[in-house]
C-alpha cells in the first residue's frame, strides 16, 4: 500500500540537538526538585537520570499518579516548562542531519505528508525547523505539549493519522530510539529506524524495526517504489 504519511522524530532523526546534553544535569535536578516539592519521595526520582524519562513516567507510573491525583497534570506542566528553558538555549547550536533537507523536500514532491512527532516542546520544535528552513515543508507537528500523551504513548501518532484521514497501513514512523519504536508499535504503524542517533542498526533491528537506514535519503527509493518492506507486519 502506498505510504501517504511519514511520521518523523526530530532529534537524532531530522536534526542534531545533542548540545542539549550540556544542560541535562541541571535540567534533571530541577525537574526532580519539582517532584519532591510536590510530594514524590526522593527514592522514586532517583530512579531516573534522564529528565525526559522522568517526565514520561509522570504520565503512567502509579507512584506519581496515585499520590498526586489530578495534581499530576500541574506537575507535568511545570516540569515541561523547566525542560523548555534549556531546550531554548540549545536552539542556536542545532544542525540538520545528513540529507535531511533534501529528504523533506522530496516528500513534498512525492505528495507524502511529513508529520513531526517529538518530545521537544511545540515552540522549540517550530523554532528549530524555522532556523533550518524546514518549517514550511512540515504538514503537522505533535510535540510533548500537544493534546494527549507524548511518545512512547500512541496518542500523537494516532492524532496525526486522524488529521490526514489515513489508516496505519498508509503510514510509517521514522526515528532513532526505542521511544519512537514503542509509539509506532502501540499505534500499529510500521517503524523504520535511522542509525544517525542513539542506537546502532543491530539494536534497532533486534528491537523490532522493519528496516534500518544510515541516511534518510536511503528511504526515498523505497517510498517512490511503494516497497512493501516499508509497511509489512513486524
Amino acid at each position: 500500500m502506498k505510504v501517504k504519511v511519514v511520521l518523523l522524530d526530530l532529534d537524532g532523526t531530522l536534526v542534531d540537538i545533542s548540545f542539549i546534553g550540556a544542560y541535562l544535569r541541571d535540567m534533571r535536578k530541577r525537574v526532580a526538585e519539582l517532584c519532591i516539592y510536590a510530594g514524590i519521595h526522593p527514592k522514586i526520582t532517583a530512579k531516573y537520570s534522564d529528565p525526559y524519562e522522568l517526565l514520561i513516567s509522570m504520565y503512567r507510573d502509579p507512584v506519581f499518579t496515585k499520590p498526586l491525583g489530578n495534581g499530576v497534570s500541574s506537575l507535568i506542566h511545570r516540569a515541561s516548562d523547566v525542560i523548555e528553558e534549556y531546550e531554548e538555549r540549545a536552539i542556536p547550536y542545532t544542525k540538520c542531519m545528513p540529507d535531511c533537507i533534501e529528504f523533506i523536500k522530496e516528500l513534498k514532491n512525492l505528495n507524502v505528508k511529513a508529520c513531526i512527532v517529538t518530545l521537544q516542546s511545540l515552540e522549540v520544535t517550530k523554532a528549530i525547523l524555522r532556523k533550518e528552513g524546514l518549517l514550511n515543508y512540515i504538514d503537522a507537528i505533535y510535540a510533548r505539549d500537544s493534546p494527549g500523551k507524548p511518545k512512547p504513548f500512541k496518542d500523537h501518532v494516532i492524532a496525526c493519522l486522524n488529521e490526514f484521514s489515513v489508516n496505519e497501513d498508509s503510514a510509517v514512523m521514522v526515528g532513532d530510539t526505542l521511544i519512537d519504536l514503542w509509539a509506532a508499535a502501540e499505534a500499529g504503524v510500521s517503524f523504520i529506524g535511522v542509525s544517525t542517533g542513539l542506537l546502532l542498526k543491530e539494536e534497532l533491528l533486534e528491537a523490532g524495526a522493519n528496516i534500518v537506514v544510515e541516511r534518510l535519503s536511503e528511504l526515498l527509493p523505497l517510498l517512490k517504489s511503494n516497497a512493501s518492506s516499508l509497511t509489512h507486519d513486524r
